[in-house]
């Protein structure tokens, strides 16, 4: 994976564009092989835990904890979407002061599906022409209790 991932940034750079940070989802296998790419570009990696790299996969495979362990120490940070995640992180051997919890929790009242995504395009100027002006839009399956941020 992270032969795959080192080619495909090398690639990246040919074209012309370089980047200054790796920011990675899912500690194993995803951002193993980030950290990996990371080292080799010189580049700082942030690493997101998402649920069962930890609570599931860490738990089974002492192998595939030791090298979450080895990638969150190489990261600039790593973060979590719940405090439960960052429990079990720092239970295993994580320092700290490299782990926090970033909620990825929203208003499901204030946030919603529209029926007129033009009126919305507009409003919101997602027509946008200038480079420098951005728009990301991240949708992920949210359960309640991620939301809320429970350690259960």
């Amino acid at each position: 994976m992270a032969k795959t991932l080192i080619s495909a940034m090398k690639q990246i750079q040919r074209d012309g564009f370089d980047f200054d940070v790796i920011d990675a989802f899912y500690l194993y296998p995803d951002a193993v092989a980030a950290a990996i790419a990371a080292e080799y570009f010189g580049k700082p990696l942030v690493a997101t835990a998402f649920g069962n790299d930890l609570s599931l996969i860490a738990s089974n495979s002492p192998r595939a904890a030791r090298r979450i362990l080895w990638t969150v120490d190489r990261a600039e940070s790593c973060t979590t979407v719940c405090r439960a995640l960052e429990d079990i992180l720092i239970d295993m051997g994580a320092s700290p002061n490299k782990v926090q919890v970033i909620l990825h929790g929203v208003d499901a009242e204030l946030f919603k599906p529209v029926q007129n995504r033009d009126a919305l395009r507009s409003t919101l100027g997602s027509g946008l022409t200038d480079q420098s002006q951005k728009m990301t839009v991240a949708a992920r399956a949210m359960a309640e209790k991620k939301a809320l941020g429970h350690r259960s």
